[in-house]
């Protein structure tokens, strides 16, 4: 196992996307850092239909050599084209450009989105030296068979600072992204001090949602092993969905015959702070108005999340729970609906998922601990 810790940065009030790769450059050049290969994607809209020329067309033309970095992907409602140095056997390492054309891709960024209206890109400096032990290679983090041949679906940590924006979100957003690798041969170091060096370049990370931290620490797999543990999920996924099934109730109405009037606690937050009460679950704050999410952990490091979801516009909701750790992430079945006419029907059923999450916690975590064993007490160590 290879572990990472991540962390972003918005540097939009420093400087622009276009000049953002010198800056970076100027940045890991003065603080003794250096990248091996550069990696990049460019997606063009594909709801432009009709649009003339394309940001493509107009590369093409400035920078004929880029035309081998053309790609297209069909998906099941639209097809996906732009330029990208991500190869169909990227599982293999083959995710970097030529060297001979860092220049040219350097100037396409920089021609991004005035001259060349792409709807998103990412640029990756890879390689990069953040410990004078730093491995380069890449870690493969998803070993999907669908994922090995579309570029849309690379799945990959390494050391690396990656330049990333979707160009819809206009100029107060500038995204950059640090991963430091923390495994080493003496165990787990500390990336933090990494960080500091960078934070007068890049201001301090900011906290996000995927992590509810500033850090966020990730792990990969061989790809053995990586199947190994995506078996046992699924099987554990099904037995939590079972599981479900027998603990809750039916609902007591289908979306076809609901009646027609509104209800003031339907899955709201005072009806799931009732559900909830003394049982171990505490309210995650921060969430949208229509989910509400209580979480708890055990022993072993486990992260019990209970979500609630209310449906809009009518008296319904659904409600499932998910179990992760740093190798694994398992859950009940999330698309299961309610749809009540009184709010004692909610409530009832609140009260037997909640029962039913305190179940998940202090019996089924046993089986969990069986096949995933316990959490590592390094994982969480990310500030140290």
């Amino acid at each position: 196992m290879r572990v990472f810790d991540t962390y972003y940065f918005n540097i939009a009030d420093k400087v622009s996307f276009q000049e953002t790769k010198p800056y970076l450059d100027r940045m890991l050049s003065e603080l003794g850092y250096r990248y091996t290969d550069i990696a990049f994607m460019l997606i063009e809209n594909p709801y432009a239909f009709g649009a003339k020329p394309k940001p493509t067309d107009k590369l093409f033309k400035a920078m004929p050599g880029m035309k081998k970095y053309y790609f297209t992907e069909s998906g099941p409602s639209i097809t996906e084209t732009g330029v990208t140095s991500f190869h169909a056997d990227w599982w293999d390492g083959h995710i970097h450009a030529d060297r001979g054309d860092w220049d040219e891709i350097a100037r396409t960024f920089a021609g991004v989105p005035r001259t060349f209206r792409f709807l998103s890109g990412k640029l990756i400096l890879d390689g990069v030296n953040w410990f004078d032990d730093s491995d380069s290679s890449l870690a493969v983090s998803d070993w999907d068979d669908d994922r090995k041949s579309n570029p849309l679906r690379v799945s990959f940590l390494s050391n690396q600072i990656m330049q990333m924006s979707s160009f819809g979100e206009g100029r107060k957003r500038n995204t950059i992204i640090v991963t430091i690798e923390v495994t080493s041969s003496d165990g787990i170091r500390a990336s933090r001090p990494v960080i500091e060096k960078l934070e007068p370049w890049l201001g301090k990370p900011y906290r996000t949602a995927i992590s509810n931290d500033t850090v966020w620490r990730q792990y990969t797999f061989a790809k053995d092993e990586f199947a190994r543990q995506k078996a046992l999920c699924l099987l554990h996924d099904k037995a939590l969905e079972r599981a479900g099934e027998l603990a809750l109730p039916k609902s007591p109405h289908t979306i076809g015959n609901i009646p027609d009037k509104k209800l003031e606690h339907v899955a709201d937050r005072y009806a799931t702070e009732k559900a909830f009460k003394d049982t171990g679950f505490t309210r995650v704050k921060g969430q949208p108005n229509w989910i509400h999410l209580y979480s708890s952990t055990d022993e072993n490091g486990f992260l019990y999340e209970a979500n609630v979801q209310k449906l809009t516009g009518m008296n319904a909701f659904r409600c499932w729970i998910e179990v992760s750790s740093c190798n694994f992430g398992v859950h009940s079945d999330p698309f299961k609906d309610y749809y009540v006419s009184e709010e004692q029907q909610s409530a009832d059923i609140l009260k037997a998922f909640a029962d039913f999450c305190v179940w998940v916690r202090d019996s089924y975590g046993e089986k969990l601990l069986k096949d995933f064993g316990k959490k590592p007490a390094w994982y969480n160590e990310c500030e140290s």
